[in-house]
């Protein structure tokens, strides 16, 4: 299965690139025409941000991802981004157990990034950012306030599956396939997605985990060369966070699933144990995946 453009001049891979950027643009337009209408419409804020946000993922990830994948016809589209073609239940077991193993390590690097400091000469720019940050938590902390099983149900479909889907078929799906298209290094392209997509999240204080994140699921979409796999990482990682905020905050469970991973030891053991576990599992990835690997843009399966 050929997961990105056949594409035989160095023009189309640049067309397409623009042509889902403005989609996204677009998309994003809407999205705010669409949530301006919203308060006439009774929600509550909790409700207006669901909605928002439901309405983003399709409009600015999902619809420019597949809409530039199926420009020559939707099987072909729907061939390249890879959501058609054989999956392998060990993919979607060995990708849940990595987002299992790295949640301590992961929080550690998520608590180091938070308490970063910038010099006192730009003691300015670090309170505009951190404002920022402080009103995405406030959102953010909105979203997940369920206060009930059917707002913990809402909450997993809007924010674990859709938009772990609608984010993995516009970075991966989108970016990291017309990036190989483009004759780039498979590596490369699966970094410089990952870094797109921590960089439109605008939050400096959660970049690197974000972009750790972000080349998680790009190898996971070049080794296996399906949208499902890592899609369905970042779904988990996703709902993860919403059960657990929702545990927590409900008093079903006794400590914060924030601080595992972030104790003031000197040296941090548990996440250094985990950071070793995902390593090595990563490191033996091949005998999880099929070798998908791409080289000048093409794919080369062994």
């Amino acid at each position: 299965m050929n997961l990105y453009l056949n594409i035989s001049n160095e023009e189309r891979p640049t067309v397409a690139l623009l042509t889902l950027f403005a989609l996204f643009i677009a998309g994003m337009i809407l999205t705010a025409l669409f949530q301006s209408v919203l308060p006439l419409m009774g929600l509550d804020e909790r409700g207006i941000f669901l909605a928002g946000s439901c309405a983003q993922s399709i409009l600015a990830f999902l619809l420019p991802a597949f809409g530039v994948a199926c420009m020559r016809g939707v099987p072909q589209g729907m061939r390249a981004i890879g959501a058609f073609g054989r999956v392998n239940g060990i993919w979607f077991a060995s990708a849940a157990l990595l987002i299992l193993v790295s949640f301590p390590g992961l929080n550690w690097i998520i608590d180091w990034n938070a308490n970063l400091t910038f010099p006192e000469s730009m003691a300015g720019i670090e309170a505009t950012m951190r404002g920022w940050e402080d009103r995405a938590a406030e959102i953010t902390e909105s979203i997940l306030d369920a206060g009930s099983a059917g707002g913990l149900i809402v909450n997993i479909l809007i924010i674990g599956i859709i938009t772990g889907l609608s984010e993995e078929a516009f970075f991966r799906g989108g970016l990291q396939r017309i990036f190989a298209a483009m004759h780039i290094n498979p590596h490369v392209c699966v970094w410089l997605a990952a870094l797109i997509f921590s960089t439109v999240h605008m939050q400096f204080f959660g970049f690197v985990p974000r972009l750790l994140l972000g080349a998680f699921f790009g190898y996971t979409y070049l080794w296996t060369g399906s949208l499902w796999v890592p899609a369905a990482a970042h779904a988990l990682c996703n709902t993860l966070t919403v059960v657990l905020t929702y545990l927590y905050s409900g008093g079903m469970l006794p400590f914060n699933p924030d601080t595992i991973g972030t104790g003031i030891d000197p040296i941090p053991l548990l996440p250094l144990l985990s950071a070793a576990a995902t390593i090595f599992i990563l490191a033996g990835h091949r005998y999880f995946f099929p070798k998908n690997v791409m080289k000048d843009g093409k794919e080369k399966c062994a």
